[in-house]
């Protein structure tokens, strides 16, 4: 490992560093990306089978719709 000093005033280690912090920060973003994409697609397959959504309290989301309408 080297100094600390050292990598403080070694301006290619630096910039050496800076890189791989930008490429850690683009594979987290990529990371986060794919699993809200996989989500979504979750969802919308969720949504496409034709299945009502439980509501917080259990009952069918369609109930509260129906309650609504009322």
């Amino acid at each position: 490992m080297t100094d600390r000093r050292e990598r403080r005033n070694d301006l290619a280690l630096r910039r050496r560093i800076d890189q791989l912090l930008g490429r850690v920060h683009a594979a987290r973003d990529e990371i986060v990306e794919r699993g809200l994409d996989a989500v979504q697609d979750t969802k919308d397959q969720d949504g496409e089978s034709g299945r009502p959504r439980p509501a917080v309290d259990g009952t069918d989301a369609t109930d509260d719709a129906d309650d609504a309408a009322a």
